[in-house]
């Protein structure tokens, strides 16, 4: 059984998935998109910081004091924005948005085609959604959704 939501798509119970159209995905990509950006922009920064700590010698970090100072302050610093991040992916998911990579902004959103469950799949920078892949497929299985139109009306 399925509710409608005007806001969130249609929802499978039990599964906590929301499947939208392709219209309501695109409609959310104007909401999303800002958040996407700095959501992009602070995974970039945390990689940084995680592999210039990770570069750090362990027995220079452990023998100095200020060096010990310093990584805790930076290991605090990873530890809150990656809270930060944890609660950005959370809230796209709440719109029905998942996050694939918050480090390239890949979005997908669950979709039905066929009586089957596929995704529609956004990344930062792109207008609108062009792409859709099956669950399993991933990014690199991105096909036009040209094909999903076609298809529907055939």
């Amino acid at each position: 059984m399925s509710e409608k939501n005007e806001n969130r798509g249609s929802i499978s119970e039990g599964e906590g998935k929301i499947y939208l159209s392709l219209d309501e995905a695109n409609a959310l990509i104007p909401r999303i998109e800002p958040l996407v950006r700095r959501m992009v922009d602070l995974a970039r920064d945390l990689q940084a910081r995680y592999e210039r700590l990770a570069a750090l010698p362990a027995a220079r970090r452990e023998r100095h004091p200020l060096y010990k100072d310093e990584v805790a302050d930076i290991e605090a610093g990873i530890q809150r924005d990656f809270s930060k991040l944890k609660d950005w992916v959370e809230e796209l998911a709440s719109l029905g948005a998942i996050t694939k990579s918050p480090v390239e902004g890949i979005i997908d959103f669950y979709a039905q085609h066929d009586g089957r469950e596929i995704f529609l799949c956004w990344r930062l920078g792109e207008p609108q959604i062009e792409f859709w892949h099956e669950v399993d497929a991933g990014f690199a299985g991105r096909r036009p959704v040209c094909e999903l139109l076609e298809s529907s009306t055939t």
